[in-house]
C-alpha cells in the first residue's frame, strides 16, 4: 500500500472508533484499539490480495514484500498490487467497509 493508503488506514481506524462511540475512551486505550483495528484491516486486505492474485503473481508479491523494509508504505508493492488486481481500490474499500460494519455491529450487540 502506498503511503497515502497507510494514512487512510489510520483515518479508517479513527472512523471505526467514532462510529462505535469510543471517542471518549482514554487516549492510551484508544491508541491500542487503533493499532488493533489497523492490524485487522491490513490482514483483511492481505487476504484480498491473496485471493485476487494467481499463484505465480502471489509468489512475486511475496518476494517483493520480503525485500521491503515497510511493505505497507512501499510504492513498488503498491504499484504491483494496483497493476495486478483490477479495481483494487474499490475492492479494498468494500473489505474495509465490511470490517467497519462488523466491528460496529459487534460493539452494539455487546452494549445491549
Amino acid at each position: 500500500m502506498a503511503n497515502n493508503e497507510q494514512v487512510n488506514l489510520l483515518e479508517f481506524a479513527d472512523e471505526v472508533i467514532k462510529e462505535a462511540d469510543f471517542e471518549d475512551l482514554a487516549e492510551d486505550f484508544k491508541q491500542g484499539l487503533k493499532e488493533k483495528i489497523t492490524q485487522e484491516a491490513i490482514q483483511r486486505l492481505g487476504l484480498l490480495v491473496a485471493a485476487e492474485l494467481s499463484e505465480e503473481k502471489l509468489k512475486e508479491y511475496g518476494e517483493l514484500v520480503s525485500k521491503s523494509e515497510n511493505p505497507a508504505n512501499d510504492p513498488i508493492v503498491s504499484k504491483f498490487i494496483t497493476d495486478n488486481i483490477s479495481d483494487f481500490t474499490q475492492k479494498s474499500q468494500n473489505v474495509l467497509s465490511s470490517y467497519k460494519n462488523e466491528f460496529v455491529d459487534e460493539v452494539k450487540k455487546a452494549m445491549k
